[in-house]
C-alpha cells in the first residue's frame, strides 16, 4: 500500500524499509523472491503506467508528466519510458 500510495513521490528502499521497519536488503530479497523483480523496476512500473494514463486522457506537456509520475528528470523518464514501451513518451502519445 505504501508504494502505491507514494510511487509518484521520491520514493526508495531506504524510505520503505523505514516505514515499514525491516532492513532494506530484507525488503529487496522479499521483492526478488516474491514478485520475481527489483524493488526499482516495480516503482517504475507504476510510474510508467500512470504516465501512460497521462499521456492518452490529458494534455499536459511531457515534462510535466514525467513530474507527476514521480521522475526526477525527463532525460530520465524518456529512458525508462523508452525500456518498457520501447518508444519515446512522445510516440506513444502519437501513436496511440
Amino acid at each position: 500500500r505504501f508504494i502505491h500510495a507514494n510511487y509518484n513521490k521520491d520514493i526508495s528502499l531506504d524510505s520503505l524499509s523505514r516505514e515499514l521497519g525491516v532492513s532494506r536488503f530484507h525488503i529487496s530479497r522479499i521483492f526478488t523472491q516474491v514478485l520475481h523483480t527489483g524493488f526499482y523496476e516495480y516503482v517504475n512500473a507504476l510510474r510508467i503506467n500512470y504516465a501512460k494514463e497521462l499521456l492518452l486522457d490529458s494534455e499536459y506537456k511531457i515534462l510535466d508528466i514525467a513530474e507527476m509520475s514521480g521522475f526526477q528528470s525527463q532525460q530520465t523518464f524518456n529512458r525508462i519510458f523508452r525500456d518498457f514501451c520501447g518508444m519515446p513518451p512522445s510516440a506513444y502519445r502519437k501513436q496511440h
